[in-house]
């Protein structure tokens, strides 16, 4: 085991968490707009219009108080609620890598560096980039929650664990977690004197778990039409993929332990690795299961937000590496090793928040643009791209806002670059809006439309890249985007 460590001696680590910190987060705070679907929630704030927080006062009634709170905390202080929901993110990723630590430092029993390790890890996660939309901050919030609840019922303070527990499976893939870790208390705990009073009260809690969800899938708030959240087999060969992966982890590990000499040592190593197998799996679970992928690298969309709670097994698997490797080798060669790690995670998380940049610049530079000339007709408004390709994940709705922000007004009807196979034709677009309800247009901020007039409109950008580059964050900083040579030309 490893010698105890000075708090001088810590100094260095406390700073590489800042670094890591730093890196990992600050472009959340300079993101000025909303982002992918949450744009309307955007809109409900500008306006303060109920009626577009509505669907989660329908059936996600938590994430509606959210947004209540949200507005209510802006209107008292005035200040912009997306730089409220970027510092909930930040405090929430912040607070997942500290309850992280704690975890395993408590629950697993790692020493200190192993445990700052994984939380490490935990704050370079690379899917973080999707919380520049406000849309998934709430799955990072209660994550946090979560995981808190586990370490105050640890220490014993059950009341308030029991109620931050109780808010947290608002994030309805917590309930796959819960289980994950009432099986890891059993496989940390579990000998012969106690095996079947723990395999009856562990089978009796997950149990009741599945009953709780199946009551709430049921008769509670979980699914806003019948699609969503629909059990289905489509992604059967990623439980494949698993148990492919698992079988692999657990022979690499078997062989691993036999060079742990101590015998107390080895049962710890092999009941951790079960654990992170463990968490593993019921972190995919509950996307598995409704046929959704986890898409570590889908770093133009936010699909990756199905990730977010792998990041847990994540760092339990760094701590467990680095806890073996300070008995194999020399402590510069470990240091070396996860500096390497941590900058793979952080170039692949800005990988996601490069492509996060140029959508934000080039819904921008659409409105700097579009407030150089008149207003259009009122009616369709196709933007076609000319010398560059649009970003991934751009809707019409962030189309839509582009316009309002230059004209204070949502009286056109936007194409969608995301549906990238559909020309926007006049036929096309009026297509595409033509059985829109009222409340449909209100939804896609084109309730303000008096006319059906058709206007196309040429964007060209130089040198613009639809994956983004880092250094796009200082051109969104400043608000400058010159770099691309921007016109509008109206066709």
């Amino acid at each position: 085991m490893s010698s105890p460590i000075s708090s001088a001696g810590k100094r260095p680590y406390y700073w590489l968490t800042l670094a890591v910190s730093v890196i990992s987060l600050l472009p959340l705070l300079l993101v000025r707009m909303e982002t992918w679907d949450f744009v309307r929630i955007e809109m409900g704030f500008i306006r303060q219009d109920p009626f577009q927080f509505q669907v989660f006062k329908d059936h996600h009634y938590l994430r509606y108080l959210l947004l209540v709170a949200t507005n209510e905390f802006s209107l008292f202080t005035g200040l912009p609620t997306k730089l409220i929901t970027n510092v909930l993110a930040v405090l929430s990723v912040l607070g997942i890598a500290r309850e992280s630590f704690v975890l395993l430092r408590n629950k697993f029993d790692f020493s200190f560096l192993p445990a700052m390790a994984g939380a490490w890890v935990v704050l370079a996660f690379p899917t973080w980039h999707t919380l520049v939309s406000g849309a998934v901050l709430s799955y990072a919030l209660f994550l946090w929650i979560f995981l808190a609840s586990i370490n105050l019922w640890d220490k014993k303070r059950r009341i308030i664990a029991t109620g931050l527990f109780l808010i947290s499976l608002a994030y309805y893939s917590i309930f796959a977690m819960v289980v994950g870790f009432a099986c890891c208390q059993t496989i940390l705990t579990i000998n012969t004197s106690n095996a079947r009073d723990k395999l009856i009260r562990t089978f009796l809690f997950c149990l009741g778990m599945f009953l709780w969800f199946i009551v709430v899938y049921a008769f509670g708030d979980i699914r806003t039409h019948d699609e969503e959240n629909a059990f289905s087999l489509h992604r059967l060969h990623s439980f494949i993929n698993f148990g492919a992966m698992a079988a692999i982890v657990g022979a690499g590990s078997f062989l691993l332990s036999r060079t742990v000499t101590n015998a107390e040592e080895r049962a710890v190593f092999t009941r951790r690795i079960l654990c992170l197998l463990t968490l593993a799996f019921f972190a995919g679970l509950a996307y598995w299961a409704v046929g959704k992928p986890l898409r570590f690298f889908a770093f133009g969309s936010y699909t990756a937000r199905h990730t977010f709670l792998t990041c847990i097994p994540l760092g339990l698997g760094m701590a467990i590496a680095v806890d073996l490797a300070l008995r194999k080798l020399n402590g510069r060669i470990v240091a070396y090793a996860i500096t390497f790690v941590l900058a793979v995670m952080l170039v692949l998380q800005h990988q996601g928040l490069s492509h996060k940049a140029a959508e934000l610049i080039y819904r921008e530079i659409i409105t700097q643009e579009f407030k150089k000339i008149p207003p259009p007709p009122s009616g369709y408004v196709a933007i076609f791209p000319v010398g560059f390709t649009q970003p991934r994940h751009v809707h019409k709705l962030g189309l839509a806002m582009s316009l309002y922000r230059a004209y204070g007004k949502t009286a056109w009807m936007l194409n969608d670059p995301f549906m990238r196979d559909l020309t926007p034709t006049k036929e096309n677009m009026i297509a595409m809006y033509k059985d829109y309800s009222r409340d449909e247009m209100k939804k896609n901020l084109a309730d303000e439309v008096t006319g059906d007039a058709y206007t196309k409109f040429e964007l060209h950008l130089e040198n613009y890249y639809q994956e983004g580059r880092f250094w796009y964050w200082w051109y969104y900083a400043i608000g400058d985007y010159t770099a691309f040579n921007p016109r509008l030309v109206k066709a």
